[in-house]
């Protein structure tokens, strides 16, 4: 039913969660196991609730050329803190808005680097192609140490 990518996401999220109520003082999380539970919450209510709120708010959108999102991505977090109770401690409903846009902007960003069979996904820039390649831990460390090698070949060392 879950494949890899799916609990290497909810992981991302979790600490996309923990690291936006570290450094911003209006969305608290009591524990870790919190946000674990806050974050899969928070992609059950995106998946089921947000869909049909951005379908019926549709004609705001459009007139806000899209701003109007933020609003419901603050609505959807702010809904998961009342879900979670004491779990997730949101001040207001500004503090969600600016939570779930800074949550979207580093989950967002460590899951453009997470496959669907949630292996971490690098681009290998030095082939002159541009063609993603996946590696694992291992592979990652000697493609590291074969950029090193190359560069010193290169340079004449």
């Amino acid at each position: 039913m879950f494949n890899k990518g799916f609990f290497t996401r909810w992981l991302s999220s979790s600490l996309a969660l923990l690291v936006v109520s570290y450094f911003f003082k209006g969305i608290e999380v009591t524990d870790i196991p919190s946000a674990f539970i806050a974050a899969f919450i928070l992609g059950i209510v995106n998946a089921v609730i947000r869909p049909l709120i951005v379908v019926f708010t549709l004609p705001f959108n459009i007139i806000t050329l899209g701003l109007f999102t933020l609003v419901i991505n603050g609505s959807m977090l702010y809904l998961t803190s009342w879900f979670m109770g004491a779990g997730l401690k949101i001040d207001g409903f500004w503090s969600a808005v600016l939570g779930a846009l800074f949550i979207s902007i580093a989950s967002g960003f460590l899951n453009y680097f997470i496959s669907d069979q949630g292996k971490i996904e690098f681009v290998n820039f030095n082939t002159g192609k541009g063609a993603e390649k996946q590696y694992n831990k291992e592979d990652a460390v000697e493609a590291d140490y074969e950029i090193i090698d190359e560069k010193e070949k290169n340079s004449g060392k």
